[in-house]
C-alpha cells in the first residue's frame, strides 16, 4: 500500500523526527513509503543523523499550509501524521496520528471571558447586529496563540469570503511580525477583478506606547464576494535558523464586515471567544498513538481522547571500553522554550561533583544540536563550563554520538528540573530516547525521576531516578566510587533497554497498523 509519513520539522532531526523516520523505515520494508515535508531533503544525511535506514523511502515536498498537507494525504492508503503540534486533517482512507505530547489549547476561555462573550452575543441579537462575519477561504495557517488572543498567519495571499451585501470590510492585523523584517507592505484586492482597494505598511510593535494592532477598512465594489490580503511572504527559518519553514504573510486577529456597530461587535466577539485549536481534526484519523504512558495520560486529560501506546524506536548503540565519562545528549535551547535539556544545571552539578574531590579524572561531555535560536543559551553553557573538564559536542554527527555512548560510563538527564508538571507538563521528558540509547550502550542512567523517564527502568537496579541536581551529584559519586555496582547496573540497563529497541518497536507498529487497516476506511481510497 502507499504510505505517507508527515513531519513539518524533518530538518531539525530531533527526537520527534527520529520517531517519524522510524515509522517510515519499518513500513518501507513492506510498503511504498514517502516522507512528506516542506523542503527537499537529503535522505542520506538525514538517515545518518537519525541513525536510520531511509534508503527505501521516497520524499514528497508540499507547500507548508494546512490545505496542501490535507490534499496530499488523500493520495495514500495510510497517512501518518507524526508532526509535533500538527493539526492537519487526513483525507486518506486510513490515518494514524502520533502524539509526541498533546498541545494544551491556548484558547481555553476563563469564566469572565465566557460571560462577556455571552453578554455581547445577547446584546448583538437584541440590536439585530448578529449578522455573519467574513470567512476564510484559503491561504491561511492554523490558529496560534498571541498572548490571550488567537491569530492566523496568511501565506502571503490569504482569501476570505464576504457575506452578501457587505458594504465594507475590516481586517484587524497583529503587529507581531519579526523585527528583522522591518516592515511588510500589505495590499487588499477584490476578487476576481484583482482591483486594489486598500494598502498599508505593517511595522513591528517596538514600544509599549504603540498600539500592537492595525485596522484595515476597505469598501469592496458591488458584486465582490472575495477579498485577498497580499504581502511579500517570508520564512521564519530564514530569519532565525530554526525549523519553522512555513511561508508567512501577515498575522490576522479578526475579520469583520458591515457598518461601524456591526464591525465592532464582530471584532469584539472574535477577540473574546476565538474559534480554533480544537481537536476535531483527530476525527479524520483511524487511531491516535501516544509515545509513552505519561503522554497518554495527558491526552486523556487535555483532549479527552483514548490513545494506543507506541513507544518510539530506539537504535541500539555500541558499547566500547568505558572510561571516566559522563554523557548528556540533547539539543541546546533555553528553559521556557519547550523541554530544555538543562545543560547549564548539568554543568553546575558537575562542578560541585569535581569540587568535592569525588570524581578525579572524570569528564562531562555534552552533545547536541544547536540552531541560531539556541546560540545565546549555548554561550551560557560555555561560560558555566569554563575551567571545568567539560567538552561540548555541538551539532555532533550520528557517528560522534555513537562513539560518545560507547565510552560513557554514566548518563545524565535533568529535563523538567524546577518545573511544575501540572502547569507545564510539556517541559518534561515525554519519553527519553537518548536515555534508552545510553542504556543500550551500558551507560548507567542518573536522571530526573519524572514523566516519561519513570517508564524506562527500575530505579536502584538499572540506574537512578533523582529528585534534583543535589541527588544527581550524590548518586553519581556513589557509582564512581563503586565500579562493581556500576558495572552490574550497566548490564541491567542494557537488558531494560531491549523493550524499546527497533525489533520491539517494529512489532508494535505492525500490530497497530494491522488493526487500523482491518477497520473500516474513513473515506473511499
Amino acid at each position: 500500500m502507499r504510505v505517507g509519513v508527515y513531519n513539518r520539522h524533518w530538518p531539525t532531526a530531533g527526537g520527534g523526527e527520529r520517531f517519524a523516520g522510524g515509522i517510515a523505515e519499518v513500513l518501507a520494508e513492506d510498503h511504498d513509503v514517502e516522507i512528506v515535508g516542506h523542503e527537499v531533503l537529503d535522505t542520506t544525511g538525514l538517515a545518518e543523523r537519525l541513525q536510520l535506514d531511509l534508503s527505501g523511502v521516497g520524499v514528497r515536498v508540499v507547500d507548508p499550509v494546512r490545505e496542501a498537507v490535507g490534499a496530499a494525504s488523500a493520495d495514500y492508503d495510510l497517512f501518518v501524521n507524526a508532526s509535533y503540534g500538527g493539526t492537519e486533517p487526513s483525507r486518506a482512507a486510513h490515518g494514524l496520528y502520533v502524539v509526541h505530547f498533546p498541545v494544551r489549547s491556548p484558547f481555553a476561555l476563563g469564566r469572565l471571558r465566557r460571560r462577556a462573550a455571552a453578554v455581547l452575543a445577547g446584546a448583538a441579537r437584541l440590536a439585530h447586529l448578529d449578522v455573519d462575519a467574513p470567512r476564510w477561504h484559503s491561504g491561511v495557517h492554523d490558529d496560534e496563540a498571541a498572548g490571550p488572543l488567537a491569530l492566523r498567519w496568511t501565506d502571503g495571499a490569504g482569501r476570505f469570503e464576504l457575506p452578501a451585501g457587505a458594504g465594507s470590510a475590516t481586517v484587524l492585523l497583529a503587529r507581531t511580525i519579526p523585527h528583522r523584517l522591518g516592515a511588510l507592505d500589505v495590499e487588499v484586492r477584490a476578487e476576481p477583478s484583482g482591483d486594489l482597494i486598500g494598502r498599508l505598511t505593517l511595522r513591528p510593535w517596538t514600544s509599549r506606547r504603540q498600539v500592537p494592532v492595525r485596522l484595515v477598512r476597505v469598501r469592496p465594489g458591488p458584486g465582490t464576494g472575495t477579498l485577498s490580503i497580499e504581502s511579500p511572504p517570508f520564512r521564519p527559518a530564514d530569519l532565525d535558523g530554526g525549523g519553522d519553514v512555513r511561508r508567512l504573510g501577515v498575522p490576522v486577529l479578526a475579520l469583520a464586515a458591515g457598518g461601524p456597530a456591526t464591525t465592532a461587535v464582530q471584532l469584539a466577539s472574535q477577540l473574546l471567544a476565538p474559534h480554533g485549536a480544537t481537536t476535531a481534526f483527530l476525527d479524520s484519523y483511524s487511531a491516535v498513538a501516544a509515545n509513552s504512558e505519561f503522554t497518554r495520560g495527558w491526552i486523556r486529560e487535555l483532549w479527552n481522547r483514548d490513545a494506543s501506546l507506541l513507544y518510539p524506536p530506539v537504535s541500539a548503540q555500541p558499547s566500547g571500553d568505558k572510561g571516566p565519562v559522563i554523557a548528556a545528549v540533547g539539543r541546546f535551547f533555553a528553559p521556557g522554550h519547550g523541554h530544555s535539556k538543562r545543560q547549564v544545571e548539568l554543568v553546575e552539578a558537575f562542578g560541585r561533583l569535581v569540587g568535592s574531590g569525588r570524581a578525579p579524572g572524570w569528564r562531562l561531555v555534552l552533545a547536541g544540536g544547536c540552531d541560531e535560536r539556541g546560540r545565546a543559551y549555548l554561550d551560557e553553557v560555555r561560560s558555566a563550563a569554563a575551567s571545568l573538564p567539560v567538552e561540548l559536542m555541538v551539532n555532533a554527527t550520528g557517528a560522534e554520538v555513537r562513539e560518545l555512548y560507547a565510552r560513557a560510563s554514566l548518563f545524565w538527564h535533568l529535563t523538567g528540573l524546577g518545573e511544575d508538571e501540572r502547569t507545564h507538563p510539556e517541559r518534561f521528558e515525554h519519553f527519553g530516547i537518548t536515555t534508552v540509547e545510553a542504556m543500550s550502550a551500558g551507560a548507567v542512567p542518573v536522571v530526573l525521576g519524572r514523566a516519561g523517564q519513570l517508564e524506562l527502568f527500575e530505579s536502584g537496579r538499572a540506574g537512578h531516578h533523582v529528585v534534583g541536581a543535589d541527588q544527581l551529584v550524590e548518586r553519581s559519586a556513589e557509582l564512581i566510587a563503586q565500579p562493581a555496582t556500576r558495572e552490574a547496573m550497566a548490564e541491567r540497563a542494557r537488558a531494560a533497554a531491549e523493550r524499546f529497541l527497533r525489533p520491539a518497536f517494529a512489532a508494535s507498529l505492525r500490530a497497530l497498523v494491522g488493526e487500523i487497516m482491518a477497520g473500516p476506511p474513513l473515506r473511499p481510497s
